[in-house]
């Protein structure tokens, strides 16, 4: 999920318009392109992989998943007759873990009225408190302490720092376990002989 949150805050940045044409937008280090920084635009990147969101954290529970395959059991005339149909199995695994997602947005401009109308357009991407549906679960996307000015003073560049925190984000656990459905409601006695019986 971690992916689609990063693809998804980048597509958000990326209706930002400069006039007629998409401002430029950076993303994460190894996908930015080499050469002269383009001026105004945006840089993003998200800050370590992620924290443990220890609040929401179900140690405890497990997901339970039933198989498509189906499995029909004819039930006895003696329990009653008909049909049962079922998972022919189940699968099941450790509850997802959550996480908090830090993201960073650095706001560039070598013009002071670029960089005063940057803001108010990063905010119209991503409004705060924001709860956008991501692979179908809402994340909540908070802001995450104040903006930062940065500026460069050699070369004048305006620069303000932007943080995100992004919750409510579940990373699926590796381990699974499948298990057979009930495939049988049948009674299973004991011997009837009395010899069998202690005391009998």
């Amino acid at each position: 999920m971690i992916a689609a949150v990063d693809a998804y805050i980048e597509e958000r940045l990326g209706r930002i318009k400069r006039g007629d044409n998409a401002l430029k937008i950076y993303g994460f280090a190894a996908a930015r392109p080499k050469g002269k920084t383009e001026y105004p635009c945006m840089a993003l990147t998200r800050l370590g992989a992620f924290a443990y969101d220890m609040a929401q954290a179900r140690p405890h529970f497990a997901v339970f998943t039933p198989s498509e395959d189906e499995f029909t059991y004819e039930i006895p005339e003696w329990q009653g007759g008909g049909e049962l149909t079922g998972p022919a199995s189940w699968s099941w695994q450790p509850c997802p873990m959550p996480v908090i997602l830090t993201y960073q947005v650095d706001l560039l401009a070598e013009n002071k009225a670029h960089a005063d109308g940057m803001p108010a357009m990063l905010f119209e991407a991503l409004p705060v408190p924001f709860r956008p549906e991501i692979e179908g679960r809402h994340v909540l996307i908070l802001p995450d302490g104040d903006p930062m000015n940065l500026d460069e003073l050699e070369k004048p560049v305006f620069r303000t720092a932007v943080r995100f925190e992004v919750r409510n984000v579940w990373i699926d656990r590796a381990l699974t376990w499948t298990t057979p459905g009930i495939q049988d409601i049948g009674l299973v006695y004991g011997a009837l002989d009395p010899a069998s019986h202690p005391g009998g």
